[in-house]
């Protein structure tokens, strides 16, 4: 009788510690995949950014996504256009008098904040350009912040670095790391973030002018109209007088042609 409870004794000690170890395996296995890139580059998806003309207004559109099983709660948002581009040359946002500005917030920040994050958050935002913004590509960036499982998150897209900070964060070929902290080929722990979101931008150009492409248009009817009707005046004399009037003006060009060798060789 006393062996048989001390084998049950042992049965339960050994599934209680096995309970235990696949709690803990549980426990981390959550933490471990706050920073897989495949689930970061899900955070903010469907990202589509306007073309603005000036002094007119471009929605931007994207996805605020929770990748991970349970729910992200205090979730802050920070969108900022912090770069001008255009033609190889590159300002800090400050240096642009007049940048363009989220409608919302008359500002190149725009924050948003919500209680919790389940599954999706479908964000459309303005963006302004004004009288004196200069045309060219807008570079936009994300700073995201969130607590999941009662721990705080921080994750940034590239805009938020420098490109020394961003390459001495980058892991090299010959070096080989699994954990949480060096995922994506960067040391996320150098740049303080759990995660790097995606950059974006937009732009704000004039609309191409309309009259060349009418024009052209218009020239190629014109000269299509013309060969048929050469073909049929050689094939079936049926325009005589379209002949008479391409042979006048053939004569003069050949006049006019003439006199310029002549003036040009006297010269």
């Amino acid at each position: 009788m006393k062996s048989g409870l001390d084998s049950i004794a042992v049965v339960t000690l050994v599934a209680l510690l096995l309970t235990m170890g696949t709690s803990q395996f549980h426990v981390e296995a959550e933490n471990s995949y706050i920073s897989d890139p495949g689930r970061v580059n899900s955070i903010i998806t469907e990202l589509d950014t306007p073309k603005i003309k000036p002094r007119e207004s471009g929605d931007l559109y994207f996805k605020l996504s929770n990748p991970y099983e349970e729910v992200m709660e205090d979730v802050e948002l920070n969108v900022s256009i912090y770069k001008f581009a255009y033609l190889g040359v590159e300002k800090n946002i400050s240096e642009i008098e007049e940048p363009p500005v989220f409608t919302e917030t008359s500002d190149v920040e725009y924050e948003m904040s919500l209680n919790s994050l389940e599954s999706e958050e479908k964000i459309e935002l303005e963006i302004r350009s004004q009288e004196g913004t200069e045309e060219g590509v807008y570079l936009l960036r994300f700073w995201l912040e969130f607590v999941y499982q009662e721990e705080e998150f921080v994750m940034k897209s590239r805009g938020y670095f420098s490109s020394d900070e961003f390459e001495e964060a980058r892991i090299s070929d010959d070096e080989t790391y699994s954990d949480e902290d060096h995922t994506g080929g960067f040391d996320l722990d150098q740049l303080n973030v759990s995660g790097i979101l995606p950059d974006s931008s937009f732009s704000v150009k004039s609309s191409l002018p309309r009259w060349p492409q009418y024009a052209l248009g218009v020239i190629s009817v014109l000269f299509a109209v013309l060969a048929v009707m050469f073909y049929f005046q050689e094939k079936y004399d049926m325009f005589p007088r379209l002949e008479k009037t391409f042979d006048n003006w053939s004569s003069k060009l050949e006049e006019f042609r003439r006199n310029f060798k002549e003036r040009f060789d006297k010269s």
